[in-house]
Protein backbone atom coordinates (compact mmCIF):
# COMPACT_ATOMS: atom_id res chain seq x y z
CA UNK A 1 0.00 0.00 0.00
CA UNK A 2 2.81 2.29 0.41
CA UNK A 3 4.73 1.38 -2.40
CA UNK A 4 1.33 2.33 -4.59
CA UNK A 5 1.56 5.47 -2.60
CA UNK A 6 4.90 6.83 -3.11
CA UNK A 7 4.47 5.66 -6.67
CA UNK A 8 1.11 8.22 -7.42
CA UNK A 9 2.72 11.01 -5.75
CA UNK A 10 6.20 10.45 -7.94
CA UNK A 11 3.92 10.33 -11.15
CA UNK A 12 2.00 13.29 -10.20
CA UNK A 13 5.22 15.45 -8.97
CA UNK A 14 6.60 14.66 -12.51
CA UNK A 15 3.58 14.87 -14.42
CA UNK A 16 3.24 18.29 -12.62
CA UNK A 17 6.91 19.46 -13.66
CA UNK A 18 6.48 18.33 -17.54
CA UNK A 19 3.48 20.08 -17.69
CA UNK A 20 4.95 23.53 -16.07
CA UNK A 21 7.86 23.25 -19.16
CA UNK A 22 5.23 23.09 -21.59
CA UNK A 23 3.81 26.60 -20.53
CA UNK A 24 4.72 29.64 -22.57
CA UNK A 25 7.31 31.36 -20.23
CA UNK A 26 5.76 35.46 -19.17
CA UNK A 27 7.41 38.38 -19.68
CA UNK A 28 6.60 41.87 -18.81
CA UNK A 29 5.99 43.97 -21.41
CA UNK A 30 8.53 47.63 -21.09
CA UNK A 31 6.92 50.38 -19.78
CA UNK A 32 6.60 52.81 -23.51
CA UNK A 33 8.75 55.94 -23.12
CA UNK A 34 7.58 59.02 -21.91
CA UNK A 35 8.41 62.56 -23.11
CA UNK A 36 6.81 64.03 -20.05
CA UNK A 37 9.44 65.80 -17.18
CA UNK A 38 11.98 68.47 -16.94
CA UNK A 39 15.20 68.76 -18.25
CA UNK A 40 18.44 70.78 -18.79
CA UNK A 41 21.68 70.33 -20.85
CA UNK A 42 24.26 72.02 -22.99
CA UNK A 43 24.38 72.57 -26.54
CA UNK A 44 26.95 73.96 -29.66
CA UNK A 45 26.24 74.89 -32.79
CA UNK A 46 26.72 78.00 -35.40
CA UNK A 47 25.14 80.80 -36.21
CA UNK A 48 25.37 83.71 -39.23
CA UNK A 49 23.12 86.49 -39.58
CA UNK A 50 22.85 89.78 -41.50
CA UNK A 51 22.59 93.54 -40.40
CA UNK A 52 21.53 96.18 -43.05
CA UNK A 53 23.52 99.37 -41.60
CA UNK A 54 21.99 102.33 -42.49
CA UNK A 55 22.38 106.81 -41.88
CA UNK A 56 21.67 109.35 -43.73
CA UNK A 57 24.60 111.51 -45.83
CA UNK A 58 25.91 114.50 -44.20
CA UNK A 59 26.45 117.25 -47.00
CA UNK A 60 26.38 121.04 -47.92
CA UNK A 61 24.56 121.12 -51.59
CA UNK A 62 24.61 124.27 -53.62
CA UNK A 63 21.82 124.68 -55.59
CA UNK A 64 23.55 126.29 -58.27
CA UNK A 65 21.79 128.56 -60.14
CA UNK A 66 18.43 126.73 -61.04
CA UNK A 67 16.85 125.94 -57.40
CA UNK A 68 14.49 123.84 -58.41
CA UNK A 69 16.62 121.70 -61.22
CA UNK A 70 18.66 119.01 -58.69
CA UNK A 71 20.69 118.14 -61.83
CA UNK A 72 22.61 121.40 -61.37
CA UNK A 73 23.34 121.01 -57.98
CA UNK A 74 27.11 121.02 -56.80
CA UNK A 75 27.85 119.00 -53.65
CA UNK A 76 30.53 120.91 -52.32
CA UNK A 77 31.36 118.74 -49.13
CA UNK A 78 29.74 114.95 -48.89
CA UNK A 79 30.12 112.88 -45.53
CA UNK A 80 28.60 109.48 -46.96
CA UNK A 81 26.26 107.70 -44.37
CA UNK A 82 26.15 104.00 -44.10
CA UNK A 83 24.50 101.83 -46.52
CA UNK A 84 25.46 98.32 -46.05
CA UNK A 85 24.85 94.49 -45.58
CA UNK A 86 26.80 93.28 -42.32
CA UNK A 87 27.05 89.05 -43.50
CA UNK A 88 28.19 87.62 -39.92
CA UNK A 89 29.00 83.83 -38.72
CA UNK A 90 30.33 82.27 -35.86
CA UNK A 91 30.27 79.79 -32.93
CA UNK A 92 27.79 79.34 -30.30
CA UNK A 93 27.41 77.73 -27.17
CA UNK A 94 25.62 77.60 -23.89
CA UNK A 95 22.84 75.85 -21.61
CA UNK A 96 19.27 75.20 -22.07
CA UNK A 97 16.74 73.91 -19.92
CA UNK A 98 12.91 72.81 -19.76
CA UNK A 99 9.54 70.57 -19.12
CA UNK A 100 7.67 69.02 -21.23
CA UNK A 101 3.88 67.25 -20.96
CA UNK A 102 2.97 63.98 -23.47
CA UNK A 103 -0.50 63.60 -24.33
CA UNK A 104 -1.52 60.96 -26.41
CA UNK A 105 1.91 61.23 -28.28
CA UNK A 106 1.48 64.95 -28.51
CA UNK A 107 4.18 67.31 -26.43
CA UNK A 108 3.69 70.11 -25.63
CA UNK A 109 6.79 72.21 -23.39
CA UNK A 110 8.25 75.27 -22.57
CA UNK A 111 12.14 75.51 -23.00
CA UNK A 112 14.43 78.52 -22.51
CA UNK A 113 18.31 78.73 -23.32
CA UNK A 114 21.24 81.39 -22.82
CA UNK A 115 24.19 81.18 -26.00
CA UNK A 116 26.67 82.46 -26.03
CA UNK A 117 27.82 84.13 -29.34
CA UNK A 118 30.47 84.46 -31.59
CA UNK A 119 28.55 86.02 -34.77
CA UNK A 120 30.05 89.38 -35.65
CA UNK A 121 30.63 91.36 -38.85
CA UNK A 122 31.86 94.92 -40.36
CA UNK A 123 30.50 97.61 -42.31
CA UNK A 124 31.51 100.92 -44.08
CA UNK A 125 30.50 104.46 -45.55
CA UNK A 126 31.97 105.25 -48.90
CA UNK A 127 34.50 107.96 -49.65
CA UNK A 128 34.61 111.66 -48.14
CA UNK A 129 33.85 113.97 -50.86
CA UNK A 130 35.30 117.52 -51.40
CA UNK A 131 34.15 119.23 -54.39
CA UNK A 132 34.38 116.29 -56.71
CA UNK A 133 37.62 114.94 -55.01
CA UNK A 134 37.26 111.82 -53.00
CA UNK A 135 39.32 112.11 -49.89
CA UNK A 136 38.98 108.67 -48.65
CA UNK A 137 36.19 106.38 -46.70
CA UNK A 138 34.47 107.77 -43.88
CA UNK A 139 33.31 105.64 -41.81
CA UNK A 140 33.74 101.74 -40.45
CA UNK A 141 32.16 99.64 -37.79
CA UNK A 142 31.57 96.63 -36.56
CA UNK A 143 28.61 94.60 -34.90
CA UNK A 144 29.03 91.54 -32.37
CA UNK A 145 25.88 89.45 -31.83
CA UNK A 146 27.91 88.57 -28.02
CA UNK A 147 24.84 86.50 -26.57
CA UNK A 148 21.57 85.60 -27.17
CA UNK A 149 18.58 84.23 -25.01
CA UNK A 150 15.15 82.30 -26.15
CA UNK A 151 12.08 81.84 -24.18
CA UNK A 152 10.14 79.50 -26.33
CA UNK A 153 6.91 77.47 -26.37
CA UNK A 154 7.28 73.85 -28.14
CA UNK A 155 4.93 71.66 -29.84
CA UNK A 156 5.94 68.05 -30.69
CA UNK A 157 4.80 64.72 -31.25
CA UNK A 158 6.63 61.62 -30.00
CA UNK A 159 7.42 58.18 -31.96
CA UNK A 160 8.51 56.51 -28.74
CA UNK A 161 12.03 57.71 -28.47
CA UNK A 162 11.91 59.84 -31.61
CA UNK A 163 10.19 63.34 -31.39
CA UNK A 164 9.76 66.22 -34.06
CA UNK A 165 9.22 69.33 -32.74
CA UNK A 166 8.29 72.90 -33.77
CA UNK A 167 9.30 75.88 -31.75
CA UNK A 168 8.65 79.88 -31.20
CA UNK A 169 8.27 82.47 -28.94
CA UNK A 170 10.89 85.59 -27.20
CA UNK A 171 14.39 86.19 -28.67
CA UNK A 172 16.82 88.51 -26.67
CA UNK A 173 20.35 89.58 -28.49
CA UNK A 174 23.07 91.60 -26.44
CA UNK A 175 24.90 93.30 -29.00
CA UNK A 176 28.49 94.84 -28.89
CA UNK A 177 28.77 97.79 -31.83
CA UNK A 178 31.61 100.10 -32.66
CA UNK A 179 32.21 103.04 -34.84
CA UNK A 180 34.98 105.27 -36.16
CA UNK A 181 35.26 107.80 -38.70
CA UNK A 182 38.27 109.46 -40.85
CA UNK A 183 37.37 112.99 -41.93
CA UNK A 184 39.91 116.12 -43.05
CA UNK A 185 41.44 118.30 -40.82
CA UNK A 186 40.21 120.97 -38.52
CA UNK A 187 36.65 118.33 -38.88
CA UNK A 188 35.47 117.13 -35.71
CA UNK A 189 33.08 114.00 -35.53
CA UNK A 190 31.84 112.74 -32.49
CA UNK A 191 29.80 109.60 -31.65
CA UNK A 192 27.54 107.81 -28.84
CA UNK A 193 26.26 104.48 -28.53
CA UNK A 194 23.52 102.56 -29.61
CA UNK A 195 21.42 99.55 -28.12
CA UNK A 196 23.70 96.98 -26.14
CA UNK A 197 20.85 94.77 -25.71
CA UNK A 198 17.37 94.20 -28.05
CA UNK A 199 14.23 92.20 -27.95
CA UNK A 200 12.52 90.72 -30.47
CA UNK A 201 11.08 86.97 -32.11
CA UNK A 202 12.58 83.74 -32.74
CA UNK A 203 10.90 80.25 -34.61
CA UNK A 204 12.26 76.87 -35.52
CA UNK A 205 11.68 72.91 -35.24
CA UNK A 206 13.92 70.14 -34.76
CA UNK A 207 14.17 66.29 -33.37
CA UNK A 208 14.85 64.88 -30.34
CA UNK A 209 16.33 61.27 -29.40
CA UNK A 210 15.80 59.49 -25.98
CA UNK A 211 19.83 57.45 -25.93
CA UNK A 212 18.65 56.29 -22.79
CA UNK A 213 15.60 57.08 -20.35
CA UNK A 214 17.15 60.35 -19.34
CA UNK A 215 19.84 61.21 -22.06
CA UNK A 216 18.09 62.79 -24.77
CA UNK A 217 20.05 64.15 -27.65
CA UNK A 218 18.82 67.19 -29.88
CA UNK A 219 19.42 68.82 -33.43
CA UNK A 220 17.26 71.97 -34.67
CA UNK A 221 17.57 75.51 -36.29
CA UNK A 222 16.75 78.83 -34.97
CA UNK A 223 15.79 82.18 -37.28
CA UNK A 224 15.77 85.16 -34.92
CA UNK A 225 14.74 88.61 -35.89
CA UNK A 226 15.21 91.83 -34.28
CA UNK A 227 13.99 94.94 -35.84
CA UNK A 228 15.08 99.09 -35.54
CA UNK A 229 18.23 97.65 -34.04
CA UNK A 230 20.25 100.98 -33.08
CA UNK A 231 23.95 100.94 -33.18
CA UNK A 232 24.26 104.81 -32.30
CA UNK A 233 24.74 108.26 -33.56
CA UNK A 234 27.23 110.68 -34.93
CA UNK A 235 27.56 114.29 -35.08
CA UNK A 236 30.27 116.00 -37.80
CA UNK A 237 31.10 119.69 -36.87
CA UNK A 238 32.91 121.38 -40.18
CA UNK A 239 33.47 124.88 -40.76
CA UNK A 240 31.87 124.30 -44.43
CA UNK A 241 29.10 122.91 -43.36
CA UNK A 242 25.86 125.71 -42.19
CA UNK A 243 25.68 123.67 -39.29
CA UNK A 244 26.91 120.10 -37.56
CA UNK A 245 25.03 117.60 -39.09
CA UNK A 246 24.35 113.88 -37.46
CA UNK A 247 22.93 110.59 -38.43
CA UNK A 248 21.60 107.50 -36.54
CA UNK A 249 22.51 104.61 -37.88
CA UNK A 250 19.53 102.21 -37.70
CA UNK A 251 19.21 98.38 -39.34
CA UNK A 252 17.39 95.43 -38.60
CA UNK A 253 19.26 92.40 -37.73
CA UNK A 254 18.64 88.56 -38.13
CA UNK A 255 20.58 85.81 -37.03
CA UNK A 256 19.88 81.73 -38.08
CA UNK A 257 21.69 79.14 -35.65
CA UNK A 258 21.80 75.45 -36.15
CA UNK A 259 23.25 73.69 -33.24
CA UNK A 260 23.16 70.04 -31.21
CA UNK A 261 22.61 69.35 -27.17
CA UNK A 262 22.17 67.29 -24.99
CA UNK A 263 20.24 67.21 -22.13
CA UNK A 264 19.25 64.86 -18.72
CA UNK A 265 15.55 64.07 -18.17
CA UNK A 266 15.23 64.28 -14.61
CA UNK A 267 11.90 62.94 -14.34
CA UNK A 268 8.48 63.71 -14.43
CA UNK A 269 7.32 66.87 -12.73
CA UNK A 270 3.36 65.99 -13.22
Amino acid sequence: MKRLLLLVLASTALASQASAADMPSFTPAAPAFSWSGVYGGGQFGYGWGDYNASSANISDVDDGGTPDDPSDDVVNILYPGFSDSVSSDGVVGGLYGGANFEFGGVVFGLDADYTWSGVSGDFNTGDVVIGDEPRGRFGTGSLDVSWLAHVRGRLGYGFDRFMVFAAGGLAVAGLDGSTSFSAPEDVVVTSSNGDDSVTGWTVGGGVEWAATDNLIVRAEYLYDRFDDVNLGRYTVDDFGLPDPGSASIDGDLSVNIFRVGVSWKFGSMF
